[in-house]
């Protein structure tokens, strides 16, 4: 017989109906926790998050070090100390979940507030100003490329269908064509990582180093980084935008100089001679990326 309590427990399992008593969190049987009759929203999200993140006690634990300590995190898996932080893998998928969030939720909200934005013609048609400038500006760029391009490109249907596509890629507002290329380029995240990994590998590790510990390095960096832009999406209109990017840059690149520093224990010299190297390596990789998404975006149309 199960008890009637609001949000206590039940007299047995309700995955093998073993019995349990009132003082047992899990089932002594299978190991399932004993879930209350009557779930609520709160008991729900506190569950998966600690299923699947373990975000219960380890959420600071994680986050803290990560952003004052560089190269910590790694260092503690590697030595083996783990049960008390968050997987690197998990918390790079979260960390960049929350990011590519942020970033369509900012997106919509300068949609909705460009909508608003609108001026009143003599005939009553409501014409946003900043799309109008923009579809202005657009078509002056599709009516020189198109009379530069139609003649040398008329008996080429491929290159002619490419051509059409990327004057309606052109034809998209700044903020759209920004929303499609940063969907393509989460997927290109996930091939740099390794290839960051890589380039460690080549640089900087020594006899007794592995691949495998320069990606965990990869992902605890890769973490900070989007947890750095979420934090300046967040905060995008308390700050100029002559200064965002630029403070941006010198967060991760300090960041990034004392994590090498602290995890490979190079003296400094050989530090920022190696790291200038993996700069000038992953930027190429990361600017490829950039223009594949592009690329890809625009056919995508």
């Amino acid at each position: 017989m199960k008890r009637n309590t609001i949000n206590s427990k039940p007299d047995q399992c309700q995955n093998c109906n073993h019995p349990i008593g009132n003082d047992m969190e899990f089932c002594p049987n299978c190991g399932q926790r004993a879930l209350p009759e009557n779930l609520t929203l709160s008991y729900f999200i506190h569950e998966f998050l600690n299923n699947y993140f373990s975000f219960d006690s380890k959420f600071f634990k994680t986050i803290i070090p990560l952003v004052t300590k560089p190269a910590f995190l790694t260092q503690e898996f590697i030595d083996g100390r783990r049960i008390r932080y968050i997987n690197p893998i998990q918390l790079f998928v979260f960390i960049s979940f929350l990011y590519f969030l942020t970033d369509s939720f900012m997106f919509l909200k300068e949609v909705k507030e460009k909508k608003d934005l609108v001026v009143m013609t003599e005939n009553g048609v409501q014409i946003s100003s900043d799309s109008l400038n923009m579809d202005m500006l657009n078509q002056e760029k599709i009516t020189s490329f198109k009379d530069s391009t139609d003649e040398g490109n008329a008996s080429f249907s491929g290159l002619s269908d490419f051509v059409k596509k990327s004057q309606e890629f052109n034809q998209l507002e700044k903020d759209e064509q920004n929303e499609r290329v940063s969907k393509m380029i989460s997927y290109f995240i996930f091939l740099l990582m390794p290839l960051f990994a890589l380039f460690l590998n080549w640089l900087f590790s020594k006899r007794n180093q592995r691949y495998l510990e320069n990606l965990i390095f990869s992902l605890h960096f890769h973490s900070f980084f989007f947890l750095t832009g979420t934090f300046f999406m967040l905060i995008d209109r308390l700050i100029p935008d002559q200064f965002d990017s630029l403070l941006f840059a010198l967060i991760i690149l300090i960041y990034l100089l004392l994590a090498l520093k602290a995890f490979f224990n190079h003296n400094w010299s050989s530090t920022v001679f190696r790291f200038v190297g993996l700069l000038f390596m992953y930027g190429f990789m990361v600017l490829l990326s950039y223009l594949l998404s592009i690329l890809i975006s625009v056919l995508l149309l």
